[in-house]
């Protein structure tokens, strides 16, 4: 991988777009979109969050469009695109197209899931890793409020994070610069689950400059079931429920 270059000014960020997905979580986009809204405070530049509201059978599309922002513009994309990774896509695709004015090197690519809420400090320190030529940010995750205490025990025991040398990948915690994600082709639109584990590979064989930060982790949900086997409410699910050991 390259070394960042501190000196060069090509890496400096003008504008931020947040990518949400959501598949009928009416009932939590609203805080996840007023976090981000904090996150947007004091950064003086511009920031725009895109929901892709995939297959939703509620209020989704009309919660996002009906909660006040101070800080952030919101727009809303809808289809039925049937995976995490499609509707990531549609969401950058579209951020990317209302902020056409601006070079995409100078655009920063920060995603979330609508289930979850991220600091304050959030967009800043991807901003700052930004700022010294770092190219993809993986960040961590911690259990939301209503884990219970077995599982937040247990997420903690096998949840290891050391300061700025962990080795998690959470699409729902992953920032990238614009042009290194065109360079690399986005998110998999094709893949169920995964996805941010398909797009790390592919930006590592590109050479991209990647930081992993245990700062800023943001709060996502604790719920064990998904529509999806696989990713992170499999995983949780395991460590209350491990499964038996495959015969010999």
């Amino acid at each position: 991988m390259r070394t960042p270059n501190r000196s060069d000014p090509s890496t400096a960020v003008d504008a931020i777009l947040v990518a949400i997905p959501a598949r009928d979580e009416a009932a939590t986009i609203a805080g996840c979109l007023q976090s981000v809204d904090r996150a947007a405070l004091h950064l003086g530049i511009p920031v725009v969050a895109v929901v892709g509201a995939d297959t939703c059978t509620d209020d989704t599309a009309a919660v996002t469009r009906s909660t006040p922002m101070r800080h952030l513009g919101v727009d809303v994309v809808e289809d039925r695109w049937g995976s995490a990774g499609a509707t990531r896509r549609a969401a950058v695709e579209r951020g990317l197209a209302l902020l056409a004015t601006v070079e995409c090197d100078r655009i920063w690519i920060a995603n979330t899931d609508a289930d979850g809420q991220v600091p304050v400090d959030w967009l800043a320190q991807q901003l700052r890793l930004a700022d010294t030529g770092v190219d993809l940010v993986l960040g961590t995750v911690q259990l939301d409020a209503s884990a219970s205490v077995v599982l937040v025990e247990r997420f903690a025991d096998a949840y290891l994070v050391e300061p700025d040398a962990h080795r998690h990948v959470h699409a729902a915690n992953l920032g990238i610069r614009a042009s290194s994600y065109l360079t690399i082709g986005g998110w998999d639109a094709a893949g169920l689950v995964g996805e941010e584990h398909d797009l790390l590979a592919r930006a590592t064989a590109a050479g991209l400059v990647v930081a992993r930060p245990a700062r800023a982790p943001i709060t996502t949900s604790s719920r064990t079931t998904s529509r999806v086997l696989g990713g992170f409410a499999t995983d949780l699910a395991r460590l209350l429920d491990p499964a038996p050991a495959p015969a010999a």
